[in-house]
Protein backbone atom coordinates (compact mmCIF):
# COMPACT_ATOMS: atom_id res chain seq x y z
CA UNK A 1 0.00 0.00 0.00
CA UNK A 2 1.28 3.27 -1.01
CA UNK A 3 2.32 5.95 1.84
CA UNK A 4 1.94 9.93 1.32
CA UNK A 5 3.06 12.31 3.16
CA UNK A 6 0.36 14.00 5.30
CA UNK A 7 -0.20 15.61 8.81
CA UNK A 8 -2.35 12.80 10.53
CA UNK A 9 -5.30 14.36 12.67
CA UNK A 10 -7.20 12.22 14.94
CA UNK A 11 -10.72 12.66 13.05
CA UNK A 12 -8.97 11.34 9.67
CA UNK A 13 -9.86 7.71 8.60
CA UNK A 14 -7.92 7.34 5.51
CA UNK A 15 -3.79 8.54 6.85
CA UNK A 16 -0.88 9.69 5.42
CA UNK A 17 2.39 8.89 6.60
CA UNK A 18 6.04 10.15 6.98
CA UNK A 19 8.60 8.91 9.05
CA UNK A 20 7.03 9.33 12.97
CA UNK A 21 8.70 12.52 14.98
CA UNK A 22 11.70 11.23 16.75
CA UNK A 23 14.35 13.04 18.71
CA UNK A 24 16.54 13.28 22.18
CA UNK A 25 18.53 16.31 23.02
CA UNK A 26 21.69 15.79 22.09
CA UNK A 27 24.76 18.37 22.19
CA UNK A 28 25.51 20.06 19.19
CA UNK A 29 28.27 22.48 17.64
CA UNK A 30 27.92 24.62 14.48
CA UNK A 31 30.95 24.07 12.41
CA UNK A 32 32.18 24.83 8.57
CA UNK A 33 29.55 23.44 6.11
CA UNK A 34 26.33 22.65 8.94
CA UNK A 35 25.59 22.06 12.56
CA UNK A 36 27.35 18.65 13.60
CA UNK A 37 26.96 16.38 17.03
CA UNK A 38 28.86 15.60 19.45
CA UNK A 39 29.06 14.40 23.23
CA UNK A 40 29.35 16.24 26.51
CA UNK A 41 32.30 15.82 28.36
CA UNK A 42 30.74 17.52 31.80
CA UNK A 43 26.89 17.22 31.64
CA UNK A 44 25.33 14.25 32.57
CA UNK A 45 21.47 13.08 31.86
CA UNK A 46 20.15 12.31 35.62
CA UNK A 47 16.94 11.36 34.41
CA UNK A 48 14.44 11.37 31.35
CA UNK A 49 11.08 10.77 31.68
CA UNK A 50 9.17 10.59 28.51
CA UNK A 51 5.88 10.13 26.95
CA UNK A 52 4.95 8.82 23.99
CA UNK A 53 1.40 9.00 22.25
CA UNK A 54 0.06 9.73 18.53
CA UNK A 55 -1.44 13.16 19.64
CA UNK A 56 1.31 15.02 22.09
CA UNK A 57 4.96 13.95 23.17
CA UNK A 58 6.30 14.68 26.47
CA UNK A 59 9.53 14.61 28.01
CA UNK A 60 11.29 15.99 30.26
CA UNK A 61 14.99 15.54 31.59
CA UNK A 62 16.96 17.09 34.48
CA UNK A 63 20.36 17.78 33.41
CA UNK A 64 23.41 17.45 35.83
CA UNK A 65 27.01 19.60 35.30
CA UNK A 66 29.33 18.08 38.33
CA UNK A 67 32.08 20.00 37.40
CA UNK A 68 33.69 22.89 38.56
CA UNK A 69 32.67 24.96 35.29
CA UNK A 70 29.95 26.07 33.88
CA UNK A 71 29.00 24.69 30.58
CA UNK A 72 27.94 26.40 27.70
CA UNK A 73 26.35 24.58 24.62
CA UNK A 74 24.27 24.52 21.82
CA UNK A 75 21.65 21.94 22.15
CA UNK A 76 19.95 20.76 19.18
CA UNK A 77 16.78 18.20 19.07
CA UNK A 78 17.18 16.47 15.40
CA UNK A 79 14.03 15.76 13.98
CA UNK A 80 13.97 12.88 11.60
CA UNK A 81 15.49 12.75 7.83
CA UNK A 82 12.44 11.03 5.10
CA UNK A 83 13.69 7.91 4.05
CA UNK A 84 14.66 7.61 -0.16
CA UNK A 85 10.85 5.67 -0.55
CA UNK A 86 9.39 8.56 1.24
CA UNK A 87 11.03 11.66 -0.89
CA UNK A 88 10.00 9.62 -3.74
CA UNK A 89 6.36 9.75 -2.87
CA UNK A 90 7.05 13.05 -1.66
CA UNK A 91 7.52 13.86 -5.05
CA UNK A 92 5.26 12.24 -6.77
CA UNK A 93 2.26 14.12 -4.00
CA UNK A 94 4.22 17.43 -3.64
CA UNK A 95 3.26 16.87 0.08
CA UNK A 96 6.51 17.35 2.47
CA UNK A 97 7.05 17.32 5.82
CA UNK A 98 6.05 20.85 7.56
CA UNK A 99 7.33 21.05 10.90
CA UNK A 100 5.08 24.36 11.33
CA UNK A 101 2.72 21.99 12.79
CA UNK A 102 4.54 20.62 15.46
CA UNK A 103 3.82 23.02 17.90
CA UNK A 104 6.79 22.32 19.78
CA UNK A 105 7.53 24.19 22.89
CA UNK A 106 10.61 23.83 25.61
CA UNK A 107 10.77 24.93 29.01
CA UNK A 108 14.18 25.77 31.09
CA UNK A 109 13.62 25.21 34.85
CA UNK A 110 9.72 26.21 33.77
CA UNK A 111 10.51 28.83 31.67
CA UNK A 112 9.93 29.30 27.91
CA UNK A 113 13.17 29.02 26.30
CA UNK A 114 13.38 30.79 22.99
CA UNK A 115 14.09 28.27 20.20
CA UNK A 116 15.79 28.56 16.70
CA UNK A 117 15.77 25.87 13.61
CA UNK A 118 18.42 24.81 11.26
CA UNK A 119 18.09 22.96 8.18
CA UNK A 120 21.04 21.01 7.14
CA UNK A 121 20.74 19.13 3.63
CA UNK A 122 22.58 15.62 3.63
CA UNK A 123 23.36 13.34 1.01
CA UNK A 124 25.28 10.43 1.67
CA UNK A 125 25.17 11.19 5.25
CA UNK A 126 27.12 14.24 4.74
CA UNK A 127 26.25 17.51 4.78
CA UNK A 128 26.06 19.65 1.35
CA UNK A 129 24.89 23.07 2.59
CA UNK A 130 27.88 24.59 1.55
CA UNK A 131 28.12 22.34 -2.17
CA UNK A 132 24.31 23.78 -2.81
CA UNK A 133 25.09 27.56 -1.78
CA UNK A 134 27.66 27.22 -4.66
CA UNK A 135 24.68 26.01 -7.04
CA UNK A 136 22.11 28.33 -6.22
CA UNK A 137 19.90 25.38 -4.79
CA UNK A 138 17.74 26.10 -1.95
CA UNK A 139 18.38 23.68 0.74
CA UNK A 140 14.13 23.43 1.27
CA UNK A 141 13.85 22.80 -2.53
CA UNK A 142 9.67 22.01 -2.29
CA UNK A 143 9.09 25.73 -1.77
CA UNK A 144 10.91 26.47 -5.06
CA UNK A 145 7.98 26.07 -7.76
CA UNK A 146 10.45 26.22 -10.85
CA UNK A 147 13.50 24.20 -9.54
CA UNK A 148 12.53 21.29 -11.36
CA UNK A 149 12.45 23.49 -14.49
CA UNK A 150 16.11 24.60 -14.06
CA UNK A 151 17.04 21.23 -13.04
CA UNK A 152 15.78 19.67 -16.46
CA UNK A 153 17.33 22.35 -18.70
CA UNK A 154 21.31 21.48 -17.11
CA UNK A 155 23.52 20.52 -20.02
CA UNK A 156 23.98 16.71 -19.91
CA UNK A 157 27.38 17.09 -18.80
CA UNK A 158 26.36 19.18 -15.86
CA UNK A 159 23.62 16.50 -14.50
CA UNK A 160 25.30 13.93 -15.12
CA UNK A 161 28.08 14.92 -12.91
CA UNK A 162 25.37 15.96 -10.19
CA UNK A 163 24.16 12.62 -10.36
CA UNK A 164 27.30 10.69 -9.83
CA UNK A 165 27.80 13.20 -6.78
CA UNK A 166 24.15 12.50 -5.54
CA UNK A 167 23.02 16.01 -5.09
CA UNK A 168 20.52 14.94 -7.80
CA UNK A 169 18.59 12.06 -8.65
CA UNK A 170 16.87 11.11 -12.45
CA UNK A 171 14.41 9.52 -11.77
CA UNK A 172 14.19 8.15 -15.34
CA UNK A 173 17.48 6.75 -15.03
CA UNK A 174 16.99 4.33 -12.54
CA UNK A 175 13.56 3.46 -13.64
CA UNK A 176 15.10 3.15 -17.28
CA UNK A 177 13.40 5.21 -18.97
CA UNK A 178 14.86 7.56 -21.88
CA UNK A 179 13.75 11.44 -20.59
CA UNK A 180 15.50 12.75 -18.08
CA UNK A 181 13.59 13.61 -15.00
CA UNK A 182 16.04 15.43 -12.73
CA UNK A 183 15.30 16.08 -8.86
CA UNK A 184 17.28 16.84 -5.68
CA UNK A 185 19.00 13.79 -4.21
CA UNK A 186 19.44 15.91 -0.60
CA UNK A 187 17.63 14.75 2.23
CA UNK A 188 16.65 17.57 4.75
CA UNK A 189 17.92 17.42 8.33
CA UNK A 190 15.78 19.54 10.85
CA UNK A 191 17.36 20.88 14.37
CA UNK A 192 15.37 22.61 16.76
CA UNK A 193 18.25 24.37 18.54
CA UNK A 194 19.36 26.58 21.39
CA UNK A 195 21.74 28.01 23.72
CA UNK A 196 22.18 26.44 27.32
CA UNK A 197 24.00 27.17 30.01
CA UNK A 198 24.88 24.53 32.45
CA UNK A 199 25.81 26.00 35.56
CA UNK A 200 28.54 24.35 37.75
CA UNK A 201 27.58 21.92 40.68
CA UNK A 202 24.10 22.35 39.13
CA UNK A 203 21.18 20.76 38.02
CA UNK A 204 18.98 22.20 35.05
CA UNK A 205 15.51 20.84 33.90
CA UNK A 206 14.43 20.87 30.25
CA UNK A 207 11.16 20.31 28.93
CA UNK A 208 9.95 19.42 25.53
CA UNK A 209 6.39 19.20 24.19
CA UNK A 210 4.96 18.62 21.21
CA UNK A 211 2.49 17.44 18.19
CA UNK A 212 3.88 14.18 16.66
CA UNK A 213 4.36 13.96 12.97
CA UNK A 214 2.66 10.19 12.62
CA UNK A 215 2.31 7.47 9.75
CA UNK A 216 -0.14 5.20 8.78
CA UNK A 217 -2.84 4.22 6.69
CA UNK A 218 -6.09 2.70 6.27
CA UNK A 219 -4.55 -0.90 5.86
CA UNK A 220 -5.51 -4.62 6.12
CA UNK A 221 -2.09 -5.15 5.84
CA UNK A 222 -2.13 -7.76 8.91
CA UNK A 223 -5.18 -10.05 7.76
CA UNK A 224 -3.95 -13.39 7.24
CA UNK A 225 -3.89 -13.32 3.16
CA UNK A 226 -1.19 -10.63 3.50
CA UNK A 227 0.31 -11.19 6.74
CA UNK A 228 3.68 -13.01 5.74
CA UNK A 229 4.49 -10.64 3.87
CA UNK A 230 3.43 -7.63 6.08
CA UNK A 231 5.72 -8.93 8.91
CA UNK A 232 8.85 -10.29 6.78
CA UNK A 233 9.00 -7.88 3.87
CA UNK A 234 11.80 -5.38 3.17
CA UNK A 235 9.46 -3.06 4.86
CA UNK A 236 8.47 -5.42 7.33
CA UNK A 237 7.00 -4.96 10.57
CA UNK A 238 7.62 -7.44 12.79
CA UNK A 239 11.01 -6.41 13.43
CA UNK A 240 11.22 -2.36 14.32
CA UNK A 241 7.95 -3.09 16.25
CA UNK A 242 8.19 -6.67 18.04
CA UNK A 243 5.14 -7.71 16.95
CA UNK A 244 4.51 -10.99 18.39
CA UNK A 245 2.09 -13.63 18.41
CA UNK A 246 0.07 -12.37 21.43
CA UNK A 247 -0.18 -9.02 19.34
CA UNK A 248 -1.85 -10.62 16.71
CA UNK A 249 -4.27 -12.67 18.22
CA UNK A 250 -5.11 -9.96 19.83
CA UNK A 251 -5.86 -8.82 16.29
CA UNK A 252 -7.74 -11.54 14.81
CA UNK A 253 -10.46 -11.08 18.14
CA UNK A 254 -11.43 -8.06 16.55
CA UNK A 255 -10.75 -8.86 12.68
CA UNK A 256 -11.94 -12.43 12.85
CA UNK A 257 -13.86 -12.84 15.80
CA UNK A 258 -11.06 -15.08 17.06
CA UNK A 259 -11.99 -17.42 13.97
CA UNK A 260 -9.39 -19.65 12.49
CA UNK A 261 -11.46 -19.97 9.42
CA UNK A 262 -13.53 -16.98 9.21
CA UNK A 263 -13.35 -14.29 6.29
CA UNK A 264 -12.55 -10.62 7.70
CA UNK A 265 -15.13 -8.32 9.19
CA UNK A 266 -16.08 -6.06 6.64
CA UNK A 267 -17.55 -3.64 9.64
CA UNK A 268 -14.40 -3.48 10.86
CA UNK A 269 -11.46 -1.18 9.42
CA UNK A 270 -8.04 -1.68 10.83
CA UNK A 271 -6.11 1.57 10.97
CA UNK A 272 -2.47 1.54 11.25
CA UNK A 273 0.17 4.57 12.35
CA UNK A 274 3.54 4.48 13.36
CA UNK A 275 5.26 7.12 15.11
CA UNK A 276 8.71 6.94 17.21
CA UNK A 277 11.50 8.88 19.27
CA UNK A 278 15.20 8.93 18.95
CA UNK A 279 16.60 7.58 21.66
CA UNK A 280 20.70 6.62 20.89
CA UNK A 281 21.31 10.91 21.23
CA UNK A 282 20.75 9.94 25.11
CA UNK A 283 24.06 8.41 24.97
CA UNK A 284 25.52 12.00 24.24
CA UNK A 285 25.90 12.94 27.65
CA UNK A 286 28.80 11.84 29.80
CA UNK A 287 27.83 8.72 31.21
CA UNK A 288 24.19 6.74 31.02
CA UNK A 289 20.79 8.27 31.64
CA UNK A 290 20.90 7.45 35.08
CA UNK A 291 17.07 7.13 35.75
CA UNK A 292 14.54 6.76 32.24
CA UNK A 293 11.30 6.47 32.30
CA UNK A 294 9.30 5.58 29.12
CA UNK A 295 5.21 5.84 28.83
CA UNK A 296 3.80 4.25 25.97
CA UNK A 297 -0.13 5.41 25.33
CA UNK A 298 -2.37 3.58 22.87
CA UNK A 299 -5.45 6.25 23.09
CA UNK A 300 -8.35 3.38 23.94
CA UNK A 301 -7.91 0.79 25.79
CA UNK A 302 -9.52 -1.41 22.40
CA UNK A 303 -6.49 -0.30 20.46
CA UNK A 304 -3.27 -2.64 19.74
CA UNK A 305 0.42 -1.08 20.44
CA UNK A 306 3.64 -2.78 20.11
CA UNK A 307 7.15 -1.74 20.51
CA UNK A 308 10.35 -2.85 21.53
CA UNK A 309 11.39 -2.70 24.99
CA UNK A 310 12.13 -5.42 28.09
CA UNK A 311 10.35 -4.91 30.98
CA UNK A 312 7.04 -3.22 29.49
CA UNK A 313 4.34 -3.16 32.39
CA UNK A 314 0.74 -1.96 32.14
CA UNK A 315 -0.21 0.84 34.19
CA UNK A 316 -3.71 1.88 32.87
CA UNK A 317 -6.31 0.40 30.64
CA UNK A 318 -4.24 2.95 27.83
CA UNK A 319 -0.93 3.64 28.94
CA UNK A 320 2.53 1.05 29.21
CA UNK A 321 5.54 2.04 30.98
CA UNK A 322 9.37 0.92 31.38
CA UNK A 323 11.86 2.12 34.15
CA UNK A 324 15.38 1.88 33.46
CA UNK A 325 18.58 2.98 35.46
CA UNK A 326 21.91 3.57 34.33
CA UNK A 327 20.04 3.10 30.65
CA UNK A 328 22.82 3.38 27.88
CA UNK A 329 19.89 3.26 24.57
CA UNK A 330 21.41 1.42 21.59
CA UNK A 331 18.59 1.64 19.35
CA UNK A 332 15.70 4.46 18.63
CA UNK A 333 12.02 3.54 19.64
CA UNK A 334 9.33 2.82 16.79
CA UNK A 335 5.92 2.49 18.01
CA UNK A 336 2.81 0.84 16.31
CA UNK A 337 -0.58 1.18 16.86
CA UNK A 338 -3.89 -0.34 15.33
CA UNK A 339 -7.36 1.17 16.25
CA UNK A 340 -10.30 -0.81 14.61
CA UNK A 341 -13.22 1.71 12.43
CA UNK A 342 -16.56 0.13 13.45
CA UNK A 343 -19.28 0.43 10.32
CA UNK A 344 -16.75 3.83 8.87
CA UNK A 345 -16.96 5.71 12.14
CA UNK A 346 -14.84 8.05 12.59
CA UNK A 347 -12.25 8.22 15.39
Amino acid sequence: MKRHFAWLCASLVALGATEGLRANDTVAAVNLGGLELSPSAAVEMESEDLYLSETRVRVRYVFANNSSQAEHLMISFPLPVPSERELEEAQDTGMYQDWSQLDFQTLIDSKPAPLERYDVPMVRGKSVEARLKQLGYPVLHWRDEGLSARLNALPDQVASALVAEGILIDDAESGGGAVRNLRPGWVVQTHVTRFQTFPPGSKVTVEHSYRPMVGGSASGSLNRDYREMALKGPDGLAAPYCIDPAFLAAYDRRVYGGKANAEPDPDITPVQTWFGYVLKTGANWLGPIRNFRLVVDKGRPENLVSFCMDGVKKISPTQFEVVRTNFEPTRDLDVFLVEFIVNGEGR
